[in-house]
């Protein structure tokens, strides 16, 4: 008996059929149910029954990340324009390189110079401002604000993790378009 959970089963799946889909297999992307288990037994190394690989096709086309593209027809199945920004969320959240710079503590390697350091900092209490005159939410500016705290302790601190920094302020930005002068402080930092 297999240890792995439907949903990761269930994400194999997916990414059969998204392989399928995105790599320029002729006019077809749909794949036929003995396909996909051999596929998948591939890409997992679990061979599933039939009726378990039915269960989980059907909950995906219940999700709506699966189709069948013929009508009626049960036999083919097909990756979803849902399904297909799923597994490219996914992959996008994957690293694809190891960072070792993350768990060693190694210096930031961004150089800032003492003024457009003192420029910076200005910049992100400006920002501050900002965010308490607009019309944000209170909870967009609760948390705009405290992003923006943070990021004005760690500019001010003897060796600034500017990529920490930066990184905040595009978060900053990600909360309205409002706050766009945290990505000009962003490229500053770049």
């Amino acid at each position: 008996m297999s240890s792995r959970s439907p949903h990761q089963t269930q994400r194999d799946v997916l990414h059969v059929l998204f392989d399928r889909a995105t790599k320029g297999h002729r006019t077809d992307p749909s794949l036929t149910r003995p396909r996909i288990s051999e596929l998948l037994s591939d890409v997992s190394k679990v061979k599933l029954s039939p009726a378990v690989l039915q269960i989980h096709l059907d909950d995906l086309l219940s999700q709506g990340l699966v189709g069948a593209p013929k009508r009626g027809v049960r036999d083919r199945f097909q990756i979803t324009s849902q399904g297909i920004q799923i597994m490219d969320a996914e992959i996008a959240a994957t690293p694809s390189s190891i960072n070792s710079e993350s768990w060693t503590g190694s210096l930031d390697r961004t150089s800032i110079t003492d003024s457009k350091r003192v420029e910076i900092i200005k910049r992100i209490k400006n920002l501050q401002a900002v965010v308490e005159d607009s019309d944000l939410t209170n909870s967009e500016k609760s948390q705009a604000g405290a992003l923006i705290a943070a990021s004005i302790t760690m500019a001010e601190a003897p060796s600034p993790p500017w990529e920490s920094i930066k990184e905040l302020m595009i978060l900053i930005a990600s909360i309205s378009t409002v706050l766009t002068l945290a990505l000009e402080i962003a490229k500053m930092i770049s």
